[in-house]
């Protein structure tokens, strides 16, 4: 193919092929374990302003939310209130009716996105978080994350949600725990840091 160029060289037409960016990091992944939570200690830092967490393939070991909260400098959980509120939609078949739900949690283990529906289901659960400057002792932290959820009847619900944790405290570190019972060893996590 000509007008094809690559590694960011300039050129007045054709397609351009961008290189990758150092400016885009993994800060720590792994694989879900059979624990009630699992901590990211020290993942946040003043190197990156935004954060994006993903989740996938999870599974609960019983019907329960998940609460992904906050650790502080001392790897303490940080148990002030977690606000969220969520707007979703479900529908128990693929060509069937689309219901819509809205819901507010408050909780002081962490937020709690979406809602218990299909976590314990063997289908596997995806889950993306986005954190603005969370290490900043200046404001509290907004969050803003969608998950999707699904079983087998086929049951599939999507939730967009959104909140913030009441306190300046400077996060650190985040935990992934769920409300009730343990995760599952299947699926994995991943977080990532954005220099601005």
């Amino acid at each position: 193919m000509s007008g094809i160029i690559s590694d960011n060289q300039g050129r007045s037409s054709g397609l351009v092929k961008a290189a990758a960016s150092s400016d885009v990091v993994k800060v720590v992944s792994g694989s879900m374990t059979a624990n009630a939570y699992i901590d990211l200690q020290g993942c946040f830092t003043s190197t990156y302003k935004y954060y994006k967490l993903f989740m996938g393939g999870y599974q609960t070991s019983t019907t329960s939310y998940s609460e992904i909260g906050f650790l502080a400098s001392d790897n303490s959980a940080i148990t002030d209130t977690y606000y969220i509120r969520t707007m979703g939609q479900y529908g128990n078949t693929w060509t069937g009716t689309t219901n819509e739900h809205y819901t507010e949690q408050s909780d002081t283990n962490g937020f709690r996105f979406g809602n218990t529906w299909n976590q314990q289901h063997t289908q596997g659960q995806t889950m993306e978080v986005y954190f603005y400057d969370p290490n900043n002792s200046d404001q509290t932290q907004i969050v803003h994350g969608i998950i999707t959820t699904a079983d087998s009847t086929p049951m599939v619900s999507s939730n967009l949600t959104m909140g913030f944790c009441n306190t300046t405290t400077a996060k650190h570190g985040l935990r992934l725990g769920t409300s009730s019972g343990t995760w599952i060893a299947k699926g994995h996590y991943a977080l990532y840091g954005y220099k601005i």
